[in-house]
């Protein structure tokens, strides 16, 4: 008695199916040959499972290499928009101008991600995220309710609390700040000032 192996191809199956076939052979070698294509299917199956678990491995590798790049470089200095006194001189497009003795509307980035400043009448404060790709966000924006008896700057302030609020992008060179929603026409524009000037 023998032991054969026969390997049939089946269309519908990812992998050959094999199965034993007892022809005449004396029993020792049917057990040995038996164990022989029990240790092959075994040694196959373990090769694939390695394979598979390399390819696997690999690709979140590469998945987490590339959430992680974003965070190694920024095109932003946040130097260069900090602790600077920015002065509003435009508003949707409009010049912007104050009444003789009113103080200019202003703000004021900090470094610890704090924002506060002047609206032309009240003050306002609260909080500005920067992000890679020139990104800007405010939040939790809170302002002074003082009574303004100027209609024009009333309006100023309503507006320019709109812009902080839907800002999501700025541009800025030495003299200038702008922000920008999307790819819109800017929103708001600043000029670098002297802190004590209006």
């Amino acid at each position: 008695m023998r032991w054969e192996i026969v390997i049939i191809k089946n269309k519908n199956a990812f992998l050959p199916t094999a199965y034993g076939r007892l022809c005449c052979t004396n029993e020792g070698n049917r057990n040995n040959q038996l164990k022989k294509v029990i240790m092959s299917k075994a040694l196959f199956y373990a090769i694939m499972l390695v394979v598979a678990l390399s390819v696997s491995a690999c690709g979140s590798l590469q998945k987490q290499t590339n959430q992680e790049t974003p965070d190694m470089s920024t095109s932003y200095d946040v130097a260069d928009i900090t602790n600077k006194h920015w002065k509003l001189v435009e508003l949707n497009g409009n010049p912007v101008t104050f009444p003789e003795f009113t103080e200019a509307a202003f703000i004021l980035l900090n470094p610890d991600g704090t924002v506060s400043g002047n609206l032309g009448c009240n003050s306002f404060f609260g909080s500005y995220t920067l992000q890679e790709g020139d990104r800007i966000t405010f939040s939790q924006l809170a302002n002074t309710q003082k009574m303004c008896f100027d209609e024009n700057i009333m309006n100023i302030e309503a507006e320019m609390i709109r812009v902080l609020q839907s800002a999501d992008n700025y541009n800025l060179n030495e003299k200038q700040l702008v922000l920008n929603r999307a790819r819109m026409a800017p929103l708001a524009r600043f000029e670098i000032t002297p802190m004590n000037e209006d």
